[in-house]
């Protein structure tokens, strides 16, 4: 699969994926293509502009215009979901005392590397992201080398009238090493388009072609009055219309773009969930998380790329308009909840950009019986207890949140010494004195003296105490307890035991690992499949053990404190006992 690059899209509108095929209506271009990586040799000067007439001819404009007009090549890693690869674009060089140049942020957000060349060269110049407005679709860049360079002049916009002579320039896509500068004229058709996320479009009749995203839009003066964009048809309609940010909207943003202050940036390039990854995410819900930004919000909090965002704020999110209209109600700094599905483990997650806590597990849908929507994905289907649900070679046995109070199958008792049952939606183990265990497993006929299975919770230890979970527990008349036991602390150290007729010895010694989040809710599975017991740990499996003692039993949750250790609650915000689909 080719790597796909568009950034914030909208719901009328698609920019074209990295030399993908064109979508049905709405279609859009221009946008980045994939083309293969090149050599690069010593860069050639190109002269300075001579002086400027009142008006220029379509020739003096290209010889004005050719050292300030750039070919960007962005590289992108592999992800899930796309293979690495690069993408082209067009920028505009408007100050060359600085080395700033101005582009679309599609044409760069999420890119492990940026190259620019000019017109005629072959040597490729590094550049750098200094600043990028995904909602407005601009970036800026900065380059070191300036040589040959010329400084186009940022025009007026507000001044430009509708039937005025234009000129765009702009690096069509090539699938080899010779992309050279192209250029059409033709007329501004309308002034102030509103596209959202786009509030100031410039709506011409001359083509822009995939790869023209970010070059400029210049009248007959040689002043640049916009930013190439964007093409797309209306449904029914017929045709391709074209569009340039209008510099009068531009220009403020340009100048918090120089000073890396970023606008309505989350760090996540986004596409569409359309036909090319829907069967892959296994819904055609959300967007597409594409490629994360190294130290962003997203990055912070975890997302990955091939992620899927499917709500924001509430909000099931569908196009970028949506994210767009969020993000603009909100300061760049707010905390922004969001819910994500990780396709490669089913897992749903929810947490805050620019908040301070990781995400939090909420939900399995290749175990749950829901459906993976966005409405599902943001609650979870059972509330006291499901059980029975079949997915693939997976059977859910039973499904409790507990988010309705209920503890369902699973025991309750209110001791002097501890306390098991519901609180605050989640089931409690809480343990009053030092030097105690105790253990519970749901009254269901389903998962008794199960062979084969799992149990996966979400697992919080509140205090000074080992938080666990427990497979093949027997309790026969007249005999003590035997299990198979993983547990976390609130220290992030973990570690399995096993207890035979009373007596314990350890299966996988303490041990810390960073995969655990600490005073907070972790996703905990325990698998037990013949001799193999596995133990993973938000989705890192931790340890692995063999053992042959014990063959079958009920699967459950326990608690424990050490010596001094009182007053610990062991949470458990959900819990799902599986077995394998035989």
């Amino acid at each position: 699969m080719r790597p796909i690059l568009s950034a914030l899209l909208v719901t009328s509108l698609l920019l074209t994926a990295c030399g993908g095929e064109p979508a049905a209506a709405p279609t859009a271009i221009p946008a980045p293509t994939q083309v293969p990586a090149t050599a690069t040799s010593a860069a050639s000067p190109t002269p300075e502009a001579t002086a400027t007439p009142a008006s220029l001819s379509t020739e003096q404009l290209v010889d004005k215009l050719r050292p300030s007009t750039v070919l960007i090549r962005a590289a992108f890693g592999a992800t899930a979901i796309s293979t690495e690869g690069l993408g082209e674009g067009t920028g505009i060089v408007y100050d060359t005392k600085n080395g700033y140049v101005l582009t679309n942020a599609h044409v760069v957000e999420g890119a492990s590397s940026i190259k620019i060349r000019t017109d005629g060269s072959t040597a490729m110049r590094a550049a750098r992201l200094l600043g990028i407005a995904p909602c407005d679709d601009l970036a800026v860049l900065k380059v070191d080398s300036t040589d040959g360079l010329v400084a186009a002049k940022l025009g007026d916009a507000s001044v430009a009238k509708v039937g005025a002579e234009i000129v765009t320039l702009g690096y069509p896509i090539s699938l080899g090493t010779d992309s050279a500068l192209s250029v059409n004229t033709g007329t501004i058709s309308k002034l102030k388009v509103q596209n959202p996320p786009y509030q100031d479009l410039i709506q011409i009749n001359a083509v822009l072609a995939p790869g023209n995203s970010g070059g400029p839009l210049v009248n007959r003066k040689g002043e640049v009055i916009g930013v190439n964009s964007l093409g797309f048809s209306l449904q029914g309609q017929g045709g391709v219309s074209y569009y340039s940010i209008s510099m009068a909207y531009a220009k403020p943003i340009i100048k918090d773009l120089e000073q890396s202050k970023n606008r309505h940036f989350t760090g996540m390039n986004l596409v569409p969930n359309g036909d090319t990854y829907k069967d892959y995410f296994g819904t055609d819900q959300g967007v597409v998380i594409v490629g994360v930004a190294s130290g962003s919000p997203a990055s912070k909090l975890g997302i990955e790329q091939a992620d899927l965002l499917l709500k924001m704020e509430g909000q099931n999110i569908t196009d970028a308009a949506g994210i767009c209209d969020i993000m603009e109600s909100h300061a760049d700094t707010d905390p922004l909840k969001v819910t994500i599905l990780r396709a490669n483990t089913g897992d749903v997650y929810e947490g805050e950009l620019n908040g301070t806590a990781p995400l939090k597990f909420l939900t399995n849908i290749k175990t749950s019986s829901s459906p993976p929507t966005a409405t599902a994905a943001g609650s979870n289907s059972g509330s006291s207890g499901n059980s029975g649900s079949n997915n693939g070679n997976v059977k859910v046995l039973l499904d409790n949140d507990f988010e309705d109070g209920s503890p369902g199958p699973w025991g309750t008792a209110d001791k002097d010494s501890f306390f098991a049952g519901v609180k605050d939606g989640s089931y409690d183990l809480t343990i009053h004195i030092e030097s105690d265990t105790i253990t519970a497993y749901p009254d269901e006929a389903s998962v008794e003296n199960l062979t084969d299975g799992g149990i996966i919770a979400a697992v919080k230890a509140d205090g000074d105490g080992a938080a666990g979970l427990m497979a093949r527990y027997t309790h026969p008349d007249g005999q003590d307890s035997s299990y198979y036991a993983c547990w976390i602390d609130r220290t992030k150290q973990f570690g399995c035991y096993k207890q035979v007729n009373g007596k314990s010895s350890d299966l996988i010694k303490t041990a810390k690992s960073d995969a655990i989040i600490a005073d907070d809710f972790n996703k905990v599975s325990l698998i037990v499949i013949g001799s193999e017991i596995s133990l993973a740990i938000n989705d890192q499996d931790v340890a692995s053990v063999k053992d042959t003692d014990l063959p079958n039993g009920w699967w459950g949750a326990m608690a424990e404190t050490g010596k001094g250790e009182t007053e610990f609650t062991s949470h458990y915000d959900r819990i799902l006992i599986v077995a394998p689909n035989k």
